[in-house]
């Protein structure tokens, strides 16, 4: 697209995308077809009415700022409506349009999500939402809405295969529409997302528009472009997902293989039937991670996952602690055979994390798959950094396992598994 053009690409899914009409909308699958330049043009199509407001979120600074990035996208196109750039605050306000302004922002980690709990936005866009989680998609729900009732509310994205978000924007957005070319309504019931009548006073409409580099005849190039070129370097799975947006291939050679995927969230189970709860820790060298499971009708649920921050073994201890509440804990597992002073560190905070009942790596991993296979471990989809990593862990051309020192959330995993499954400490 030429940078003097204020138009989606003629008769593409970037123009179907930016004259949609549908409350909830995704956009992609494949890379290269303009997502992201489709979301500078689409955030305007309202400017002109009174009192509009709007945000497009990515996951970092760093991605807002960096050379090709939204705000760079923004400077070819906002201009030229009036728009004065706040370069400390990422926000673009239009004097000729009632004063009325575009801000670009990025989220910060998972827990500080609350963040965004004061500002209200009509339209509000993510790019490259496979990099959030569930909850911070759907919590901004509640930011959604203006003071003017001539305006619509419309939430946006963009996505390719991949990332934490992987799998629970798939359920969201690919599986419901690959048979279907017309909008769906939706609603929440008990936390679960549920198809519904569009005369439900509750549902919103939602649309997945598939995209491919094909679609971008400015990358595309007739298949001759260097863009091209750089997507043909990737490896299988990345080449499936980037360049075909293929949602439905796998990693071969995983360390945990017999892991089948996200169970339910954990919105829908029942814990007050739980038998009881354990937990299990990952002290790492910096990256502390851990994780609750439930144990309910003998199985295990992974209902909660946390990277706790950088602090005192006493801060993280109540942080911790703080989602024990009133549950009955019964055991907790963690660390490496000579993790003993993190383990009596964190004793004399009251919570109390017994050693590896097996110590050797490899057995452990095949405890876990073991319990895969059985069905009695199950990753809720709410964990989505503990299933990215299960994805995403494989092995090496020796059997060992690649980036062995990055996998914090499957060590959480293998620790808990050589306790549960040796029925150590085990209700």
């Amino acid at each position: 697209m030429a940078t003097n053009e204020i138009k989606p690409i003629p008769g593409s899914p970037q123009e179907q995308f930016c004259k949609s009409t549908v409350r909830e909308l995704g956009f992609g699958g494949a890379a290269g077809p303009g997502k992201s330049f489709g979301l500078i043009l689409d955030v305007l199509y309202q400017l002109s009415k009174r009192n509009y407001h709007a945000v497009i979120f990515r996951q970092t600074y760093k991605q807002l700022t960096d050379a090709g990035g939204l705000i760079d996208y923004s400077k070819q196109v906002y201009p030229s409506l009036g728009g004065i750039l706040n370069q400390s605050t990422f926000t673009w306000t239009f004097p000729r349009f009632h004063d009325n302004t575009i801000q670009f922002s990025y989220i910060r980690p998972e827990a500080s999500i609350e963040e965004q709990a004061g500002p209200a936005w009509a339209y509000i866009g993510f790019d490259q939402l496979e990099a959030f989680s569930e909850r911070q998609y759907l919590y901004l729900f509640s930011r959604n809405r203006s003071a003017n009732p001539d305006i619509n509310l419309y939430i946006r994205s963009t996505f390719n295969p991949g990332g934490v978000g992987h799998h629970w924007i798939k359920k969201r957005f690919i599986d419901p529409f690959r048979n279907s070319d017309q909008p769906k309504y939706f609603k929440r019931v008990n936390g679960i997302d549920t198809e519904a009548s569009k005369d439900d006073s509750l549902a919103i409409s939602r649309f997945f528009i598939s995209a491919r580099l094909e679609d971008n005849p400015y990358l595309w190039r007739e298949g001759n472009s260097e863009y091209e070129r750089n997507l043909s370097q990737l490896d299988g799975v990345d080449f499936r997902r980037l360049r075909m947006g293929d949602w439905d291939v796998r990693r071969t050679g995983r360390v945990y293989h017999a892991f089948p995927g996200p169970g339910p969230d954990v919105s829908a189970l029942d814990l007050s039937k739980a038998a009881g709860f354990y937990h299990a820790h990952d002290f790492g060298a910096v990256n502390q991670v851990w994780g609750l499971f439930a144990k309910i009708e003998g199985k295990y649920y992974m209902i909660h996952e946390q990277k706790l921050p950088e602090g005192t073994t006493a801060a993280r201890a109540a942080m911790i602690k703080a989602h024990f509440a009133n549950r009955k804990i019964v055991a907790g597992y963690g660390g490496a055979k000579s993790e003993d002073q993190q383990r009596l560190d964190y004793g004399k905070e009251g919570v109390v994390i017994r050693g590896p009942v097996i110590s050797d790596v490899e057995s452990q991993i095949n405890m876990a798959n073991r319990l895969f296979e059985k069905g009695e471990l199950i990753i809720c989809a709410n964990c989505v950094y503990t299933i990215d990593q299960l994805e995403n862990s494989v092995r090496d051309e020796k059997e060992g396992i690649q980036d062995k020192a990055q996998w914090h959330y499957c060590d959480v995993i293998r620790y808990f598994a050589a306790g549960a499954g040796k029925g150590v400490f085990v209700g």
